[in-house]
């Protein structure tokens, strides 16, 4: 079978989780974030893109909502409240 055609590669997934989280600082806060982003973001930003145009501005609310995702809600809204 090609690589072409795999639907689930757990290879990628075992390398993946052998990396190390990427650390961010947003407002004095550390957050860890997985080596990957999400697939959910990816497929919002790959959706966004094709209705707005790839050099379109992403609107405010998308954006947010794609931080949640990756930060969680409660840790969003201390980072709104905080900026």
């Amino acid at each position: 079978m090609s690589d072409n055609n795999v639907t689930y590669d757990f290879d990628e997934f075992w390398a993946e989780k052998e990396e190390q989280d990427k650390k961010i600082k947003v407002l004095g806060t550390v957050y860890s974030l997985p080596p990957s982003p999400r697939a959910s973001v990816i497929l919002k930003l790959m959706k966004l893109k094709k209705e707005v145009g790839k050099k379109a501005a992403i609107p405010e609310e998308e954006l947010i909502e794609m931080a949640e995702e990756i930060i969680g809600p409660k840790e969003m809204r201390r980072c709104l409240k905080t900026a």
